[in-house]
């Protein structure tokens, strides 16, 4: 659950000037809005002093929702934008929207209902003519070499008097983010290819890529690291690739237990299914060098343990 500091952590890297760019361009004056999971209300009084008639901010946390009508309130909008606490997938609005926007993501666009609620936002909370915010996001992979990174993950798991290979497997069937190694674009080892894209507004419970990534040096690959490029309209986006300055979003990352050296222009075949699954979705890779093949999927830690997965924060 986000924290008031990490709603103000979101209001200070580009993704703001993204989106209020977008909304200038979208929002019209008497339009009726639909921020969904408005957070502190930002953008929903960025819709309100850009015309809008009705916003409809809705948010799924109630501490969120108090501060955000307390800001609404202090900056005189309590006449226009109206916070709603719940999930805009169980609420019925008295209006359709002219316009429907959210960010829901986490550090790739599959991040719990963040799909589903905004191909919900199109189907029942737009109008048939209504614009919804953001287009779409590319996601994107890579292999990375990265010693640091590698430790990280492993280095609690070698010890001589144990065998400890099920801590490791288990370790590499799970999804990790890059907080503590960041991942910087010296560390990627091949070059990226477009994995498969999120196009908002549609259902699909299931994302599939085949991508052939090159080797642009010879050394070690660790691990695949995921990012996304987002498209809020036709003029404006983000992305959490490697080197940017995004000050929330970092990387996905889903570690080798063991190294796989690559040749400078030795081509590694990736599949990838990414399903959805409950209130999020599971994961499964294939990489297949030309030395070893790696299947990595959150389903396979019943295989390891007995147990189902945690949910993938993703």
């Amino acid at each position: 659950m986000y924290s008031t500091y990490d709603f103000g952590r979101m209001l200070a890297h580009p993704r703001v000037s993204a989106y209020t760019s977008a909304l200038a361009r979208a929002v019209r004056p008497g339009d009726v809005v639909v921020d969904i999971g408005t957070g502190t209300g930002y953008f929903a009084m960025v819709a309100a002093r850009l015309g809008a008639r009705k916003v409809y901010a809705i948010e799924g946390i109630r501490q969120a929702c108090q501060i955000a009508r307390a800001t609404v309130r202090d900056n005189g909008l309590e006449g226009i934008v109206e916070v709603v606490h719940g999930l805009s997938t169980a609420l019925e609005l008295p209006e359709r929207a002219d316009v429907a926007f959210g960010d829901l993501r986490g550090r790739l666009p599959t991040f719990g209902a963040n799909v589903a609620s905004m191909a919900d936002a199109r189907a029942r909370l737009l109008k048939p003519d209504g614009r919804l915010l953001p287009l779409r996001d590319h996601v994107h992979a890579a292999l990375v070499e990265s010693d640091e990174l590698h430790e990280h993950f492993f280095g609690g798991f070698r010890d001589p008097a144990f065998d400890l290979g099920a801590c490791r497997a288990a370790v590499a069937h799970e999804i990790h983010d890059d907080d503590k190694c960041p991942i910087r674009p010296e560390h990627l080892v091949t070059a990226s290819a477009r994995l498969f894209t999120v196009e908002y507004g549609v259902p699909c419970d299931v994302f599939r890529g085949d991508v052939e990534l090159v080797a642009l040096r010879s050394g070690f690959a660790h691990a695949i690291a995921l990012w996304f490029d987002a498209e809020i309209d036709a003029e404006a986006g983000f992305s959490n690739a490697p080197g940017g300055k995004l000050t929330v979003y970092g990387r996905v990352v889903l570690p080798w237990d063991e190294p796989i050296a690559l040749v400078e222009g030795e081509r590694v075949r990736m599949s990838a299914v990414v399903r959805a699954s409950g209130d999020d979705h599971l994961f499964s890779f294939a990489t297949t060098t030309r030395s070893r093949r790696v299947r990595q999927t959150t389903v396979a830690l019943t295989e390891i343990t007995g147990v189902l997965p945690p949910s993938p924060r993703a």
